[in-house]
């Protein structure tokens, strides 16, 4: 599933992966759903700046921190689905963490990386 990975991430000459600002950084496998949503998008899910913070928080941060819409919104979209599918048992989750009243934790929960290929290929977006 390698490739898959570097098909979503820009690359610098040397093959590493690279943010929107073209510095370097380095994401799962596993990834908690908040950072596969981000990823999916082309995002950097920049966990280090919400390491505290609320589901609400990270659900902003998906919603609102891009410069760009279309990212934005897919990020959420698959954010939302990851989390749907993860409810209904379509998801197959590696650490599933819940909250205090029984949620599933999105900021915290482990999918494995080729959920995201699964999520592509059922949304239309792979082949």
């Amino acid at each position: 599933m390698e490739a898959i990975f570097y098909l979503l991430i820009p690359l610098d000459d040397a093959g590493e992966p690279l943010d929107e600002a073209g510095e370097p950084f380095a994401v799962g496998p596993p990834l908690t759903i908040c950072e596969a949503a981000m990823v999916y998008a082309l995002r950097h899910p920049h966990g280090r700046f919400l390491s505290d913070g609320s589901v609400g928080d990270h659900e902003d941060f998906i919603r609102a921190n891009d410069p760009d819409a279309e990212r934005r919104h897919n990020s959420w979209n698959a954010y939302c689905d990851l989390k749907q599918r993860a409810k209904g048992g379509s998801l197959p989750l590696e650490k599933p963490v819940y909250l205090r009243d029984g949620a599933l934790d999105p900021r915290h929960t482990l999918v494995a990386f080729e959920a995201l290929l699964e999520l592509a290929m059922a949304r239309g977006d792979a082949t």
